[in-house]
Order: structure tokens, then sequence, then C-alpha cells
């Protein structure tokens, strides 16, 4: 049985891959760039979830290029710091979306 905040990560996610059809239809973002972003993500995901304070990853575009968004409960310095040496050399932006809860399953 899986956690309800894990379920609250996974539902993030799931809105934001959802919204990555817009992703390829850029000029500056290319299928492959794409793809290494997402494999990027991946292989951090485990690290980037872990710091406190952070409530979902996903794909997004900074400056027309595809990126890793970090949504946050709060914006910090020090969880800024820890999320710039997770992420050295990608492109990433924070954003600041509060606290995130799954919703109550209709019964």
């Amino acid at each position: 049985m899986s956690h309800p905040q894990q379920f609250g990560y996974w539902f993030v996610f799931g809105v934001l891959v959802a919204s990555m059809t817009s992703l390829y239809a850029g000029e500056n973002s290319t299928l492959i760039d794409t793809e290494v972003v997402s494999q990027a993500l991946e292989q951090r995901r485990d690290r980037i979830m872990s710091q406190p304070g952070v409530v979902g990853t996903g794909l997004s575009l900074c400056d027309g290029k595809t990126c890793i968004k970090v949504l946050v409960v709060r914006r910090t310095p020090e969880l800024q710091r820890a999320l710039e040496q997770i992420l050295a050399n990608q492109r990433f932006i924070i954003e600041e979306s509060g606290p995130i809860r799954a919703q109550p399953e209709d019964k």
C-alpha cells in the first residue's frame, strides 16, 4: 500500500509530465534534449525528493529549453544550495508551490 504523501508526489509528477506535450512544440527544444534532461531527472529524483521541503519534480521550459522543475513548500537559501549541488550542470527552476496533499479517495 502506498503512502498518501507518495501518491501526492506521483500525482504532481503525472500532471507535469502531461504538460510536457508543449515542450515538443518549441523551436529551441528538441526531442533529444528532452530525453537527456528526462534521464538526468530520473537519475537524481530520489536525491531531490529526499530534500526537506521538496514536494514534486517534473520537466518544464527554461528560456525555451527543456529543464528540470522542482516544486518546494518554501524556497530557502539552504534548499537552493542543496539543489544546485544535486543538479550541477543541469538547467532547473524552483517553483514555490506550498504543501501538496493527496486528495481523499471517493468512497
